[in-house]
């Protein structure tokens, strides 16, 4: 079985269950979940390194949605299966990766600010995809606060059951040369990127409506960080996760899944 896992599952799995897991399946780490660990709290960090194995090749490193995308544009077909996409080199994690010693190198530090800045632009734009959803169904703002996130828990399921939601939202924001919206499919990149966000961005407007926040809550860090893991999981099937809201967005968008939690 090929299978995601995000931080939540390293960070509150035994280390003798995620050695099994990566023993017994094909693990794919995401450059989300390196990115995520990289840039967490030492003590976070080495707990969270020390349960991988120490071995050749214990995961399957994943690109983000990026080098997807540019195949499915070239090629017009679905990236499946995702494993084709790995990145392909033979590594082994760094184990002072899981020790109190471990410091970036000066390249490291300038990769991971970049990296970070790009985290920061798509956090400030996440309120525009929520707003941007909602103009699929104009009628969410004439509700408030619980029959709102009641509106959008069925707006949710609606675009998990219903193909062409995704297809019309596709739609609406294809830039050119990028394929046809008729055919994307649920193997699609394009097609689970598309559907993730819809997902949380509905969460979003579930939890804080339309209003102008003084401030970005944490959390939309966490939602973008979130958003790729389900897409991920639901692109191959599987998803190991402690997060309630990672497990039911997975659990719509792939109901035929294999969610460990």
């Amino acid at each position: 079985m090929e299978i995601v896992i995000d931080k939540s599952y390293l960070q509150g799995t035994p280390g003798e269950e995620v050695r099994r897991l990566c023993e017994e399946h094909t693990v794919l780490f995401t450059e989300t979940l390196l990115y995520e660990l990289l840039t967490t709290d030492e003590p976070s960090r080495r707990k969270c390194f020390a349960k991988l194995p120490q071995r050749d090749n214990p995961v399957l490193l994943m690109p983000r949605t990026g080098p997807l995308f540019r195949y499915e544009i070239e090629k017009q077909r679905a990236a499946s299966p995702i494993v084709d996409h790995r990145v392909a080199f033979s590594f082994r994690f760094n184990p002072r990766l899981g020790s109190r010693t471990f410091q970036h190198s000066a390249h490291e530090v300038a990769t991971l600010e970049q990296w970070r800045g790009d985290v920061e632009s798509e956090v400030l734009r996440f309120r525009e995809t929520g707003v941007g959803v909602a103009a699929w169904c104009p009628s969410l703002k004439t509700v408030f606060g619980q029959a709102l996130k009641v509106e959008c828990e069925g707006l949710k399921k609606k675009a998990c059951a219903d193909i062409e939601v995704v297809r019309m939202i596709y739609r609406s924001i294809r830039p050119d040369g990028f394929p046809c919206a008729s055919l994307l499919d649920p193997s699609w990149a394009l097609f689970r990127w598309v559907q993730s966000h819809i997902l949380f961005a509905l969460d979003y407007l579930g939890r804080y409506g339309f209003s102008e926040l003084p401030n970005i809550p944490k959390r939309v860090e966490h939602d973008i960080h979130d958003i790729d893991y389900v897409t991920f999981g639901a692109l191959c099937g599987a998803l190991a996760t402690k997060d309630a809201d990672i497990a039911n967005n997975f659990s719509l968008s792939c109901p035929d899944g294999k969610l460990l939690s």
